[in-house]
């Protein structure tokens, strides 16, 4: 992370982009969380209908299809939530 002075604050550059403060870090952090998150809740939703499909109501296989849907859906869910706080005491 590089130190650069504009002004009177310093802007941080990061692999990701540059920050002058915390919430414009956390704006670019979430930019890239969030294609993501929607990629790999894609991905996992598939799997997990894959499994359920290909279970043959094996008792088993079909608990760990809905466990990883129950999962895919909290972890998305938490990602709106974050957005909406974040946008709600102003940082996005």
């Amino acid at each position: 992370m590089k130190d650069l002075l504009v002004g009177k604050a310093y802007a941080y550059t990061t692999d990701i982009g540059s920050a002058n403060n915390i919430s414009q870090y956390v704006n670019l952090i979430l930019k890239w969380a969030i294609p993501v998150v929607a990629g790999l809740a894609v991905l996992m939703s598939v799997y997990a209908g894959y499994l359920y499909m290909t279970s043959q109501g094996n008792p088993e296989a079909v608990g760990q299809a809905k466990d990883i849907i129950i999962g895919v859906i909290v972890g998305v869910l938490l990602l709106f939530v974050i957005g909406i706080i974040l946008n709600t005491i102003g940082i996005k």
